[in-house]
C-alpha cells in the first residue's frame, strides 16, 4: 500500500509525474508536521512524551526519503529506453508484495485512522489527545487505571517495538539488505540469504499478533464497553511504532533504490546483455523461483499469512466493536462519560466501517491496477 511506483509504461517510456511513493512520502511528512505542531500548541497540561520523540523521527525520515526519491526519479527521468527499464526492474523488486500490502500495511494504516477518530472524539470521551489520554477507562471517571498511551513502563515500548518491527520488516529493500550482510561486493547485487528472506517475512507478520491478541482479549473482557477499554491506549502504542517503522522502511527503499540501480546499470553496462534484467529479485521471497528452503520455512509462512489474515480481520473487528460501544456503560449503568440514549449508533458504525473498507479496498484495487499495467 505504500511503495507502489506510479508507472504509466507506454512502450518504452515512463513517466513520472508525481510517484506513489513521493505522494506518501509528503503526505506523511505533512501529516506528522502538522500533529507535532498541533501539539506544541495545545492546551494540554502534561502532552505525551511519546509524540515528541515519534512524530519528529516519523517527519525526519519522511522528508528524507522524499528527498532521495526525487533525486533517484529525476535521474531516471533523464535516462534513455535501457534507463527506464532498470527503473521498472527495481521499483519491481523493492515495492512490498502485495499480501503485505493487504495483509500487513492496510489494516496497520485503518488502525491508526480508527484510533485517531477515537482520540478526536474529545466531548464524548473526555480525551486529550496531546496527551494521548482517551478518557475515563470504562467511561468511569473514577476508575483508578489511566487510559493513556506511552505510559513509562515497559509494555508500552514492548507493543511500539512490535509495530516497528512488523512494518519495517515488511519492507523488501530492509529484509533484502539485512539478507546480503558479510556478501561479496556489490553487496546488493549478491545472492540473498533465501532463510533470512523466509525469517523476516515470518517476523513481519508475526508481530502483528500483538493487535490480533489486543482485540480477542479486550472483546472477551469488555464486551460493553470495548470503546472505552485498554485496546485504545495499547493499540495506539503499537500503531505509532508502526508508523514509524513505515517512514524509516520508505526511507531505507529509496535509498537502496538509488544504489541498486547504479550498481545495476555498471554490471549491465560490462556483461553487454548476457543477463538479464527483468528477471532480478532482491527482497521478496514471492520474486524467487524456487520454492523456500525445506517443510518447516513452507510451514512457517502459511502461518504466517494465516496470522496477517487474522489481524486484517482483526480490525474491521475493532472498527465494530467500537461503533457498537460507542455510547455504552458498564453492566446497563447511564452515569459513564460517554453514555447516550442511542445505545447502538448505526451512523457511528458504518462510519467507523468505512475506514477500513475504504483503505483495504483502495489497496486491492491499486493492486489490480498494477497488475493490469504490467501485463500490458
Amino acid at each position: 500500500a505504500f511503495d507502489f511506483f506510479a508507472l504509466d509504461l507506454i512502450g518504452i517510456q515512463i513517466g513520472f509525474k508525481m510517484p506513489m511513493t513521493s505522494r506518501v512520502q509528503v503526505l506523511l511528512a505533512v501529516v506528522s508536521l502538522a500533529l507535532l505542531v498541533a501539539t506544541a500548541a495545545s492546551s494540554s497540561g502534561s502532552p505525551s512524551l511519546a509524540l515528541y520523540v515519534l512524530l519528529p523521527v516519523i517527519f525526519a525520515f519522511s522528508t528524507a526519503s522524499a528527498f532521495v526519491e526525487r533525486k533517484a526519479s529525476t535521474a531516471a527521468a533523464n535516462d534513455d529506453d535501457a534507463g527506464a527499464l532498470f527503473v521498472l526492474v527495481v521499483e519491481r523488486g523493492l515495492s512490498p508484495s502485495k499480501a503485505s500490502s493487504l495483509l500487513v500495511a492496510s489494516p496497520a494504516v485503518s488502525l491508526t485512522a480508527l484510533l485517531f477518530v477515537r482520540l478526536l472524539s474529545r466531548d464524548h470521551f473526555i480525551t486529550d489527545p496531546a496527551a494521548l489520554d482517551f478518557g475515563p477507562k470504562y467511561g468511569d471517571p473514577t476508575f483508578q487505571n489511566p487510559n493513556v498511551a506511552f505510559e513509562p513502563e515497559f509494555n508500552s515500548f514492548g507493543h511500539c517495538i512490535q509495530g516497528f518491527v512488523a512494518s519495517f520488516l515488511a519492507y523488501p529493500s530492509v529484509s533484502g539488505t539485512l539478507s546480503r550482510l558479510g556478501k561479496e561486493s556489490p553487496l546488493l547485487l549478491a545472492e540473498p540469504r533465501s532463510w533470512f528472506l523466509v525469517l523476516a517475512e515470518f517476523a513481519s507478520y508475526f508481530f502483528t499478533f500483538y493487535p490480533t491478541y489486543n482485540f480477542v482479549k479486550r472483546t472477551m473482557k469488555s464486551m460493553d464497553t470495548f470503546a472505552t477499554s485498554s485496546y485504545m491506549n495499547n493499540g495506539t502504542e503499537w500503531a505509532l511504532g508502526c508508523i514509524a517503522g513505515i517512514a524509516l522502511g520508505m526511507f531505507v527503499s529509496s535509498w537502496t533504490k538509488q544504489l541498486l540501480m547504479k550498481q545495476m546499470k555498471e554490471r549491465h553496462q560490462t556483461s553487454e546483455g548476457s543477463s538479464s534484467m527483468e528477471t532480478y529479485p532482491y527482497g521478496k521471497r514471492d520474486d524467487f523461483p524456487e520454492p523456500p528452503p525445506g517443510l518447516f520455512a513452507r510451514v512457517s509462512l502459511g502461518v504466517a499469512r494465516l496470522l496477517g489474515i487474522l489481524f486484517f480481520l482483526s480490525v474491521f473487528g475493532a472498527c465494530a466493536m467500537t461503533g457498537y460501544t460507542w455510547n455504552k456503560c458498564p453492566d446497563g449503568a447511564q452515569d459513564c462519560v460517554n453514555y447516550s440514549p442511542e445505545q447502538v449508533p448505526i451512523g457511528v458504525i458504518v462510519g467507523l466501517l468505512l475506514i477500513p473498507t475504504t483503505i483495504c479496498g483502495g489497496t486491492i484495487f491499486y493492486q489490480l491496477r498494477m497488475a493490469k499495467s504490467n501485463a500490458s
